[in-house]
């Protein structure tokens, strides 16, 4: 059953990502991240494919997006770098978010650097789902125009994030 635009909004603007003291302490193994990363990204889950899968993992753990667990275990930093992947790599290159991230943990940490960047994502989820709302209601706009437009909002931010990335 396919849910109307309405109810997608609904979903979107309640969405919330944890914060990085609301993160397991506990080491984890691969499964348990997977079900963990699904849970808190669900609402960003367009369709039947999976945000993370373990041949995922095993490909940025090999190309060294995020160091390799310890005795197969992955830490607090592991499911924090993960989120921030899967919520990202809809729109980037898996390269690039692994550099934004490599920057900002270097000089942050990943607490403040995850915490920073679940604050960004919400206000600026619920900033577009609002502007889509008041847009669907107010102008009578079309879901095809609200969709160009966000479609060119995503384009634009990519252009200024590949040159900033420069």
């Amino acid at each position: 059953m396919e849910n109307s635009f309405a109810d997608i909004a609904n979903k979107l603007s309640d969405f919330k990502l944890p914060r990085y003291a609301d993160l397991p302490e506990i080491d984890l193994y691969m499964d348990q991240v997977i079900s963990i990363s699904e849970k808190y990204l669900s609402a960003l889950n367009v369709g039947e494919r999976s945000l993370i899968t373990p041949s995922m993992i095993n490909n940025y753990v090999k190309n060294g997006v995020i160091p390799p667990p310890k005795t197969k275990k992955y830490t607090r930093d592991h499911l924090a770098a993960i989120i921030i992947i899967c919520s990202l790599k809809q729109t980037m290159e898996i390269t690039d978010i692994a550099a934004i991230i490599a920057k900002i943990t270097e000089n942050r940490g990943m607490e403040q650097t995850f915490d920073q960047f679940a604050e960004i994502y919400e206000k600026n989820l619920s900033f577009l789902v609002s502007s889509a709302r008041r847009a669907e209601s107010e102008n009578g706009e079309s879901l095809y125009k609200i969709m160009v437009d966000n479609a060119i909002i995503s384009n634009a931010a990519r252009t200024i994030v590949n040159y900033a990335l420069l």
